[in-house]
């Protein structure tokens, strides 16, 4: 409810907010609460009359990809971006992609690769690429490091090999005054080192690639091992999968025991699992070519837990929804090897943690379904749809609960009546919600009221015409009345 949370945030009348509150906002947003504040300051120029809510709103919408109401899309995008940059722009040119670094100090300029993300979400492409060119001319590792990934994606392997070497002469050149984390000077070296890699087995030449890669084993021999987790991460992002879980194998072990330097035991452990889900989605024989059982991804979901035991940075809703997430691994791993005793004991614990658990109801039980586990999947939806009536029986207006477990019934196509009557219940209490009437609408559709089902879902259109789910549910339904 990013309504809410801009109500929320800001008060009226107020001129500032906590760092605590750019925190929550810019961590919702997906982005930095360093960025976030550097346009909220600048838009001051753009909007010079509005207050501070006004001002806090306008940014919160930009970095949510929507166009603030009082904005002029066809000037005032290109404003911001001048009291961002706090010059004329530098267009990104051959001529000009690796010249020195120009006149400007970083300390006038607000441009970060957040902010150029944020134009992007905007639509305002040649305003990010001016701001990223700004970044390169500046010798910004970071805008080395994505032009140089940009210009390989692209194919151009002369422009891209050029800016892995800038990259790494501005990596290796080390600032004390600018150097607060060793990490960061270190890990960004290694990132043009792994870019070089992955362009030389591109392009053939696969002698280089072996001394490339044979330089990267040898950086993740480094006794940081922070600094193997974060290259790690960085291999995975690249696609690099078998060789960042050869170094998550080893590193989940190490993390385990602790030490000053060790990473968070629980993110390594997580990281790992993801990268074995993920490369198992992309090569089902992956896991067995590198020797590693197939359950290894839900055995490390299970003692990935104990890594919050042992610290107090998680809040406290992290020690329900983990146990919930590692159960609904169990769960999926159960559906997929056909265990219908793992399954049954995995649902029973799910409801223990979680008796109106929403997501594994609409997600999962369609899942056992295919999987041939129709009487368990049918038992434990009537269970969930049985906790859940009892819960809006007690919290009428509940009309969050409401929706989920009418949608929950209409992803398994079973007590649709009922389905019905709490979509009803959902929209009469929340009415200009989307979500809820689009839930109404498919639980119309699939009680055979289709034409009912295409004249709510066109109607949400109309208060959220980005929303592709939307255009996705019309589609269906024209195609079905038009048989």
């Amino acid at each position: 409810r990013f309504d809410w949370m801009m109500d929320i945030a800001v008060a009226p009348g107020e001129n500032a907010a906590t760092q605590r509150t750019y925190f929550i906002v810019a961590g919702t947003l997906g982005t930095e609460s360093e960025s976030f504040r550097a346009v909220l300051d600048r838009i001051k120029l753009v909007m010079p009359r509005s207050d501070f809510r006004e001002r806090f709103r306008a940014t919160f919408q930009l970095f949510r990809g929507k166009s603030p109401e009082s904005f002029d899309v066809e000037t005032d995008f290109k404003r911001l971006y001048d009291a961002l940059a706090d010059h004329e722009p530098t267009r990104l040119t051959p001529s000009n992609l690796f010249s020195p670094p120009n006149m400007f100090s970083p300390q006038e300029i607000a441009i970060d690769s957040e902010v150029i993300e944020m134009f992007i979400r905007q639509g305002q492409v040649e305003l990010a690429r001016d701001g990223l060119a700004l970044l390169v001319n500046q010798g910004d590792v970071d805008a080395l490091l994505a032009t140089a990934q940009t210009k390989m994606d692209e194919g151009d392997a002369e422009t891209a090999e050029q800016a892995w070497r800038q990259a790494a002469l501005k990596a290796i050149a080390f600032n004390p005054a600018a150097a607060g984390a060793v990490l960061d000077h270190g890990l960004a070296y290694a990132k043009t080192v792994a870019g070089q890699w992955l362009l030389a087995k591109r392009s053939g030449h696969r002698e280089l690639a072996d001394q490339l890669e044979q330089r990267i084993r040898m950086m993740l021999t480094s006794p940081s091992l922070s600094f193997r987790q974060e290259f790690a991460e960085h291999l995975l992002q690249i696609g690099q999968h078998e060789i960042a879980i050869e170094v998550l194998k080893d590193l989940v072990v190490l993390a385990s025991f602790g030490g000053d330097d060790a990473p968070d035991f629980f993110k390594v452990a997580v990281s790992y699992v993801s990268a074995l889900d993920n490369f198992k989605e992309s090569n089902p024989d992956g896991l067995a070519e590198l020797n590693l059982p197939d359950g290894e991804s839900v055995r490390w979901s299970d003692v990935a837990i104990f890594g919050i035991l042992k610290s107090d940075v998680y809040y406290d809703t992290a020690y329900i929804s983990v146990p919930l997430s590692i159960r609904k691994a169990f769960l999926q791993h159960a559906i997929d090897t056909g265990n219908e005793a793992l399954a049954r004991q995995t649902i029973d614990q799910i409801r223990s943690i979680d008796p109106l658990n929403i997501d594994f109801g609409e997600r999962m039980l369609p899942e056992m379904r295919k999987a041939g586990m129709e009487s368990l999947a049918d038992s434990a939806l009537d269970t969930l749809i049985e906790n859940g009536l009892r819960h809006v029986a007690r919290f009428k207006s509940d009309a969050t609960a409401l929706n989920n477990l009418a949608w929950t019934a209409a992803m398994n196509g079973r007590r649709l009546d009922e389905a019905l009557e709490l979509s009803e219940r959902a929209v009469f209490y929340e009415p200009e919600s989307v979500t809820f009437r689009d839930t109404l609408a498919e639980v119309l559709h699939l009680l055979g009221r289709t034409d009912e089902a295409l004249a709510i879902e066109s109607a949400c259109l109309l208060d959220e015409p980005d929303e592709w789910h939307l255009h996705e549910q019309i589609g269906k339904y024209r195609t079905l009345l038009e048989k």
